[in-house]
């Protein structure tokens, strides 16, 4: 005895425009059930999806895992998904704002709430130039002509802190960067995208003076004062030009 067994793809549908395997059963049972609903129904049935997704971070799960698949590019990227989903996901919460905005004091409340690495770019070249490392003449060249320093140097300076942190599956909490849209992209290119952005805001006296005083401290040359308002005026420039 023989026995045949056939599998047609789509319910009694043979037309080859049509027919594309079993993957468009589902999605048209799915569109059939949503097309079959009331307005009511519909809202309810979006809300529910919503919750689902919020309720277990599931859009926050693919970003993750889409970012570390574009970052790795392995040769097998299923194998690397699985492996993946095995281990802990790890966040990276960015908050940024002008000078005097309190940022600094939200990572470290924050960081000692959650349990999470707390960086501020400030302190990264602070301890660049007290080591003596390679970066410490940027750095002091920055701080010399009170220009923020290069890109390329902050954001290798920065992704170094933040692998130490991860290898160990440690969340991180970053403050002060990035500041504008080439920053963003910069470190999107080294696969580092924030779980979570907290946007603060100062008033412009607030900021000018707060920049004023690192100027003063830094024992910065020139006229401190214009220094700090051309400081302020391009940061919330730069800024505000990113969020548009």
């Amino acid at each position: 005895f023989f026995f045949f067994f056939f599998f047609q793809a789509e319910d009694g549908i043979r037309d080859v425009e049509r027919s594309r395997g079993l993957g468009d059963v589902y999605k048209r049972q799915q569109y059939i059930i949503i097309k079959t609903m009331d307005k009511t129904q519909k809202l309810e049935y979006q809300q529910q999806l919503d919750a689902y997704m919020e309720k277990h971070q599931v859009n926050d799960l693919f970003q993750e895992l889409l970012q570390s698949l574009l970052k790795a590019k392995p040769e097998e990227p299923l194998d690397f998904l699985i492996e993946r989903l095995k281990k802990p996901q790890v966040k990276r919460v960015f908050v940024v704002g002008p000078p005097g905005c309190g940022k600094n004091r939200v990572v470290q409340e924050l960081g000692h709430e959650f349990g999470c690495a707390v960086i501020s770019i400030g302190k990264i070249f602070e301890k660049e130039t007290a080591k003596r490392s390679l970066h410490e003449e940027k750095i002091e060249l920055a701080k010399a002509s009170s220009c923020p320093i290069d890109n390329e140097t902050a954001i290798e300076l920065l992704v170094k802190k933040l692998d130490k942190h991860e290898k160990k599956g440690k969340n991180s909490i970053i403050a002060g960067f990035p500041i504008n849209v080439v920053q963003a992209l910069a470190l999107q290119n080294k696969g580092i995208v924030p779980t979570r952005l907290f946007i603060l805001n100062a008033s412009f006296e607030v900021s000018y003076e707060k920049a004023l005083k690192k100027l003063q401290d830094a024992s910065a040359e020139g006229d401190l004062e214009e220094i700090a308002k051309k400081l302020v005026t391009a940061y919330s420039m730069y800024f505000f030009l990113s969020l548009i």
